[in-house]
């Protein structure tokens, strides 16, 4: 089946444009502020962490609600914190309520901000 390729194909070359650019390609997912995709979140926390702009430039700049750059940053600075008291991801995700995936997910994030800032 070609079709679920030429998507996901397209999707990664989305995705990486998105990274390399540091900006959102409005679709669905971003307008109606669904999905956890990794970019979004990557994005909204390199620009808060590395360049240091505010909630609500975050928000106009990557067509996300206020809410929504709250609800990222507030999710990221929860699960760096348990990180650096040194618990696992598993105890993480329950800890606060939510999946592995999403702990490993800003687990990542973390290390490339790092990165970034090194």
């Amino acid at each position: 089946m070609p079709w679920p390729t030429a998507l996901q194909k397209n999707s990664h070359v989305l995705a990486n444009y998105e990274r390399q650019n540091k900006t959102l390609i409005p679709r669905r997912g971003t307008v109606h502020d669904a999905g956890n995709s990794l970019s979004h979140k990557w994005i909204i926390c390199h620009k808060r962490y590395v360049e240091g702009k505010s909630a609500d430039q975050i928000a106009r700049e990557t067509y996300h609600s206020l809410e929504a750059v709250d609800r990222y940053l507030g999710q990221f600075d929860r699960v760096r914190h348990c990180l650096q008291q040194g618990m696992d991801t598993a105890e993480i995700a329950r800890i606060l309520n939510c999946s592995v995936s999403l702990v490993e997910v800003y687990q990542q994030i973390d290390k490339e901000l790092e990165s970034d800032n090194a």
